[in-house]
């Protein structure tokens, strides 16, 4: 069994020119679940199947979203994508009087947040329904209905498949299932130029810049290490700070390079950081990482140089490793990399060595010594 959310999002004027709202809402929906996709304008779809607090992970959403994106938010908990939909349409269109005859539990989050969970009895749930909200057929389609005398799903269901295609032919099959609430499409995954890793810090208000500082030291270790796991690496960073006010500032960097390490996270966003010219307090940021690549089909493996594999290289293999040794005993936060997966040029020798922790082009000098 499946557990879709789906999040309807209401309108909020803004006098700054935003007018990014839906592509960095799925960011943020894409940091809670790989299935996040965007159905409309301001309505995404997010699959919460396997989560252990689905409800935990919605506030947090809510507290994100609101109020500095929006003004109010309905998020409707199903186990499809058709009745999460028609569950929000129902709770935003229907008087209140209708809503409480369904098989639907209300939580008012905030006064400007509801949470609709569908119960199990989703059969019960269809039955009630009146047809325009079968949101996925067509308006001529559900004005064909109307015009039949179907004004509830509960009426359509009693209709014989036999019959429905006199009527509507092809589309038969499609009404009959979704009258019943049977749908078998999945949330898409964020995959391609939408993959994403973000990190979301509040700060409740600060306005010291050390303390961002730490902040930008975490989030950029953080990263690193994440990517270092997935072997891959970023083409684009972007900075979203949210002010005392509720104002949305950003920042954005691309590259013409892949980049993975935690000194060049940290180092851009300090430059990010600096173009936003802040002078207030601060309520949160997010850092957000896009364009997320495998690592160049140039990083090799440690000793894949042919000339380090002749029998008189085997005391420059034994030196290389003890140096490298020493590196990762000095700076055990971040494993020191060779020179080939940093994209130096192939003019550069295998055994020579860069510091993670600095972009300058300076050899690292270990035990006194300088490893051409």
């Amino acid at each position: 069994m499946y557990t879709v959310a789906h999040i309807y999002t209401g309108l909020k004027y803004r006098n700054d020119g935003y007018k990014n709202f839906t592509r960095e809402a799925l960011d943020m929906l894409a940091n809670f679940s790989p299935r996040a996709e965007i159905y409309k304008d301001r309505e995404f779809f997010l699959d919460l199947t396997g989560a252990k607090n689905v409800h935990k992970i919605l506030e947090d959403l809510t507290e994100l979203l609101t109020p500095a994106y929006c003004d109010t938010m309905v998020i409707s908990v199903a186990c499809t994508k058709l009745t999460s939909r028609a569950c929000s349409l129902a709770v935003v269109n229907m008087p209140k009087k209708y809503i409480g005859t369904l098989p639907v539990t209300l939580k008012v989050v905030n006064k400007n947040v509801i949470l609709a969970t569908v119960g199990p009895d989703e059969k019960n749930f269809w039955s009630l329904l009146p047809v325009h909200l079968l949101w996925p057929l067509d308006n001529r389609l559900i004005r064909q209905l109307q015009f039949l005398g179907l004004n509830s799903c509960k009426q359509v269901q009693e209709i014989s498949l036999a019959e429905l295609a006199r009527h509507f032919g092809s589309q038969a099959h499609f009404i009959y299932r979704y009258c019943r609430g049977i749908d078998y499409e999945r949330v898409r995954s964020v995959t391609g130029s939408d993959r994403q890793l973000m990190r979301h810090y509040p700060l409740r208000g600060c306005a010291d810049r050390l303390q961002w500082d730490l902040l930008f030291r975490q989030a950029a270790d953080s990263l690193a290490a994440e990517l270092s796991a997935r072997l891959e690496g970023f083409r684009e960073l972007k900075l979203i700070v949210q002010d005392e006010d509720h104002r949305i500032k950003t920042a954005a960097k691309k590259f013409n390079r892949v980049l993975f390490t935690s000194s060049a996270i940290q180092t851009n966003l300090h430059l990010l950081i600096n173009r936003l010219s802040l002078s207030g307090p601060l309520r949160s940021i997010m850092i957000c990482l896009q364009g997320i690549t495998p690592v160049p089909a140039q990083q090799t493996e440690l000793f894949a140089e042919k000339a380090l594999a002749k029998p008189q290289a085997k005391p420059a293999r034994e030196k290389l490793a003890e140096v490298i040794e020493n590196l990762n005993r000095k700076y055990p936060s971040q494993p020191v990399s060779l020179g080939g997966l940093l994209t130096i040029s192939r003019r550069e020798k295998m055994l020579q060595l860069w510091d993670p922790y600095r972009f300058t082009k300076e050899k690292v000098k270990m035990l006194g010594e300088t490893y051409r």
